[in-house]
């Protein structure tokens, strides 16, 4: 059997945040994540806000810090309710971001 790989990004929010805080999530993503089978990868981006000035041009001195969080797995997207499981992302999504703004500010 064959396997195939498919990434897509999607901000659970139904689009990106204008202040960089994670706000109430919308239910597509973890719909397309449980119908298509596949595990669930949060990432937290921090600094982004500041990445592209007025009139799209981007501010090449940015820094982002990228935080890659547990996945959730595919049996376990499977198994329970879309509701439970955008709420555990959300979660741990606003507690990593927590620890990565305070570890900036060290």
């Amino acid at each position: 059997m064959a396997q195939a790989w498919c990434f897509g990004e999607y901000h659970p929010e139904g689009t990106r945040s204008k202040d960089g805080e994670i706000h109430n999530f919308k239910a597509g993503a973890f719909l397309l994540a449980k119908d298509a089978g596949v595990p669930i990868l949060p990432i937290v981006l921090d600094g982004t806000t500041t990445m592209v000035r007025r009139g799209w041009l981007m501010n090449w001195g940015n820094h982002i810090t990228i935080k890659v969080l547990k996945p959730i797995s595919k049996e376990e997207v499977a198994e329970r309710d879309v509701k439970d499981v955008m709420a555990e992302v959300h979660e741990r999504m606003v507690a990593a971001l927590a620890e990565v703004r305070a570890e900036k500010n060290k």
